[in-house]
């Protein structure tokens, strides 16, 4: 689903600094522009200033850490490692359930392993995490899989229980430092709403 933002882009002038003595000046507020935002898909903006061109902004500030990637250095790869609680929970399909069908109410993101894809784009590398319940039984394994020449976005990662490992059950989406996104990703006959939801970091 795409969501449009707009807003007037302003320059302020005049008035006082925060510990200058006060004087007379006046501040004054000049549009200068206005800034359209797309959100077309998780973890991903495009802004345009004026009638410019889009330019598209990836989350990669939030929900990154800096992991030693072998003999490629450092590389800023997706970190959901701890613990996480359902806060959403979507599905109405008779044959699947609801996203509690699948997943606990609570899990732990461990992490297991780091490697390099590509040692010529900064952010190739892939992470993987053991999908764990809070008594230590492993459901799957979580593979974040980082940038490629083809495909710049980072902030998904696929879910792969032991059913089928070619097939991912669920795609996690970053939407913020505390929050993911949870969209079943298998195909499915549409018969009611397909197990989804979300959930928050609790650690």
């Amino acid at each position: 689903m795409e969501n449009s933002f707009f807003a007037e882009d302003t320059r302020f002038t005049g008035g006082d600094c925060s510990d200058c003595e006060p004087s007379d000046k006046a501040p004054d507020m000049t549009p200068i522009g206005y800034l359209s935002v797309l959100a077309d898909r998780p973890g991903v903006l495009q802004v345009k200033v004026n009638d410019g061109l889009f330019t598209e902004y990836q989350s990669l500030v939030f929900g990154y850490s800096t992991f030693l990637v072998g003999p490629d250095g450092e590389q800023s790869l997706i970190d959901v490692e701890g613990r996480w609680g359902i806060s959403e929970n979507r599905g109405t399909d008779p044959p699947l359930g609801d996203l509690t069908q699948f997943l606990p109410g609570a899990f732990d993101l461990e992490l297991e392993d780091i490697v390099s894809t590509d040692s010529d784009i900064q952010r190739s590398g892939q992470v993987s995490y053991l999908v764990n319940t809070p008594t230590g039984e492993t459901l799957g394994q979580l593979i974040c899989k980082g940038q490629t020449a083809m495909d710049g976005i980072t902030a998904v990662c696929e879910f792969i229980d032991p059913t089928d490992a070619a097939d991912p059950l669920f795609l996690f989406y970053q939407q913020g430092p505390n929050t993911l996104a949870i969209e079943y990703g298998r195909p499915v006959i549409a018969v009611g709403v397909a197990p989804g939801g979300q959930a928050v970091r609790l650690d």
